[in-house]
């Protein structure tokens, strides 16, 4: 927290993530927590999106990567990418990381999507990628 983001330069979209607000998902697809949590993440852009939020969400795949058509449909509008597989990665998924120009301000592990992270939690006037709640 408070640093880049270290994997950031393993990531195929790495630098669109050093620029503006997101929220990076890293997910496997074999994960059934992941699985569920994705369309949801995907709704919560799209609701983003439609009140003119500035924050953006990834959805970055830990290797290996699914060979799976399927997938366009989970991510829905999440922007997608590649977690490099030139090294093994040993990551709880799915991560969540909030990123300010590439700089992480948080990050979740292992858990289902915050109530707190919904686009109600968002004032009008803050049209930013809300805080990730420590519980």
């Amino acid at each position: 927290v408070g640093q880049q983001l270290p994997i950031l330069k393993e990531i195929d979209i790495g630098d669109e993530l050093a620029e503006g607000e997101w929220l990076v998902v890293l997910f496997d697809h074999d994960c059934p927590l992941c699985e569920r949590e994705l369309p949801r993440y995907a709704e919560l852009a799209e609701q983003w999106s439609v009140r003119g939020t500035h924050c953006r969400i990834a959805a970055i795949e830990v290797p290996p990567f699914a060979n799976d058509v399927s997938l366009a449909t989970t991510l829905g509008g999440l922007q997608h990418g590649l977690l490099s597989d030139r090294q093994a990665w040993f990551v709880t998924t799915p991560t969540v990381i909030r990123l300010v120009g590439g700089i992480v301000e948080n990050v979740q592990s292992g858990r289902a999507i915050d109530p707190d992270n919904s686009i109600e939690s968002v004032t009008v006037r803050r049209a930013a990628c809300p805080s990730l709640s420590r519980k």
